[in-house]
């Protein structure tokens, strides 16, 4: 026998203290009744048998100062993602990512009710940062280079004389070319 809350509900205004105990028995009740709902020995066995199986996907779309994007499916099927479904401590999802998801259907269609993030995709500038990479052995010719154009210019700097015109645009070119190539 399953029991509604609004049996409880009460119009008259009340005294605070009446208040007060009229919720705690409120509460008493709700959970007395979902206790009861829960351990019927019906409900334990099918659910303990049970097998949840999760549809995986990727984020399509997620704007997070609007707290909210889609989800794909593998099987192409889409639902709405809110930000309060993200894992803890997540406000942000990057689109591309691998996703595991349980849906509900809702007034509106398909939501994502709980999520867990299996991939992160590498950024774009990431990917081009990579492409544009030096192979090893030119690195080591650059650096070579720059080392020779420094050892030339150290006698002049140890007498107070710093680089000008094209051999300071030529070292500063070679300074910044490394410093791209050791960032990527």
């Amino acid at each position: 026998m399953i029991r509604t809350a609004k049996t409880l509900t009460i119009t008259e205004p009340m005294k605070p203290k009446a208040k007060i105990l009229s919720r705690r028995l409120e509460s008493r009740l709700l959970l007395g009744i979902l206790l009861e709902y829960l351990l019927q020995p019906s409900k334990m066995k099918g659910a303990a048998m049970k097998e949840v199986i999760m549809p995986t996907g990727h984020v399509k779309f997620f704007d997070p100062v609007k707290g909210f994007g889609f989800v794909q499916s593998d099987e192409g099927t889409e639902a709405f993602l809110h930000v309060t479904n993200l894992p803890d401590g997540m406000t942000d999802i990057k689109p591309g990512s691998r996703i595991e998801y349980s849906v509900v259907d809702s007034k509106r269609g398909a939501q994502v009710l709980t999520l867990r993030v299996l991939e992160v995709p590498e950024s774009l500038e990431k990917k081009q940062r990579a492409a544009t990479r030096m192979k090893n052995e030119d690195l080591v010719i650059l650096v070579e280079g720059l080392i020779a154009a420094l050892d030339n210019i150290r006698p002049g700097i140890e007498h107070g004389r710093l680089p000008e015109g094209a051999s300071a645009d030529k070292l500063a070119r070679l300074l910044r070319t490394l410093a791209d190539q050791l960032k990527s």
